[in-house]
This record gives C-alpha cells, sequence and structure tokens, in this order.
C-alpha cells in the first residue's frame, strides 16, 4: 500500500511540476535535509518554443461559465498530447494559453555540424507537425463544436467556433520555477 501510493505521489509531482520540475524533485529527494526547497536557481536551455492561445477566451469563459474547464480542457489534452507525441514538453498552462517546448542540447545549437543540424531541424518540424496536428483535432472535435453552439457564445459571436493562434520560436530561454516556498 505504501510503495502504490509513493508510485501515484511521485506520478502526481510529476505531472504537478511537468518535466522542467524534474530536477527540482531529484534535488530534494537527493539533499539529506529535512527542508524542501521548491525554489531552486534556474538553467539556461536551448530550444524551440511554442505557444498556443486560445481565441476568444474571455468571451467563452462568460458564456460557458462551468463548462468553460470542459472546453479549455478539452483543448489542453489536444495540445498536450501532440506535443508530447512529436518529442516536445507541455511546459505551462495559463488560462487561454499553453507554453511548450522542445529542448535542444548546447552541442546542436554551438556546433552547426551536419548531424546536430538535421536534430534541430527534425525537432522543428516535431513542433511545427504538433501545431498542424492541434489544428486538425480541434477543429474536428464533436465536443468542441457542441461547445461552440452554445446559444450565449453564437447570440455573442454568430458563428463562434474554437480558433487557435500559434507561435514558435527558437532560441534560448532560462528553465526554473518561478513562485515562492508558497506555491511554485
Amino acid at each position: 500500500m505504501i510503495a502504490s501510493a509513493l508510485i501515484k505521489l511521485s506520478s502526481m509531482l510529476q505531472i504537478g511540476f511537468g518535466e522542467a520540475g524534474a530536477s527540482i524533485i531529484a534535488m530534494n529527494l537527493d539533499n539529506s535535509s529535512q527542508v524542501i526547497q521548491p525554489i531552486v536557481p534556474g538553467r539556461r536551455m536551448m530550444g524551440i518554443f511554442g505557444f498556443c492561445d486560445v481565441r476568444n477566451f474571455t468571451n467563452a469563459t462568460e458564456c460557458l461559465q462551468e463548462d468553460i474547464m470542459v472546453y479549455i480542457n478539452c483543448i489542453a489534452e489536444y495540445c498536450h498530447n501532440s506535443v508530447s507525441d512529436n518529442q516536445g514538453f507541455p511546459n505551462k498552462n495559463v488560462g487561454d494559453a499553453f507554453l511548450t517546448a522542445w529542448p535542444l542540447t548546447e552541442a546542436a545549437w554551438t556546433a552547426p555540424q551536419p548531424g546536430m543540424q538535421t536534430m534541430v531541424q527534425n525537432r522543428a518540424e516535431s513542433a511545427l507537425r504538433s501545431f498542424l496536428r492541434v489544428i486538425l483535432e480541434t477543429s474536428c472535435s464533436h465536443i468542441l463544436r457542441r461547445m461552440a453552439m452554445n446559444p450565449e457564445l453564437q447570440k455573442r459571436i454568430p458563428g463562434f467556433r474554437t480558433e487557435l493562434g500559434f507561435g514558435l520560436h527558437v532560441g534560448w530561454a532560462i528553465e526554473g520555477a518561478i513562485g515562492s516556498a508558497e506555491k511554485v
């Protein structure tokens, strides 16, 4: 029973902290101190970063009310699954937007060798393929179509349908925990 509880707890930590939080979890497990340190120094990382934004989210929130959670979680599932299936990591959810990352090694970025260029190109193609899949899956979703037909939403925005905006960037970022010991 204890082993099962620890497995569940570690799985919840991984979901809660995400890929970027693995180092925080590892550092605290390795630390012999009884004090948990959720805030650790950030680290510079190279990667391809994607942003997916749900358009007209404020209107959808006001019209769908408590159903907004079903709506946004449906989109999140498509986005997160597609990113994960394409060698990326869902990084952060911010209400109507999702930040995603496809990490690159420092060597791939700084040493332009033919093999490394291929790796960067493959990651870039994975990021683009991921977002194309999100567009396809959200546009075919019966759940999202049904929710878009909400009478209040259609009255407010005639012809409303789920629309998303996307952005991709390649470069460096600082990865680490933001917050305090109270909330990371």
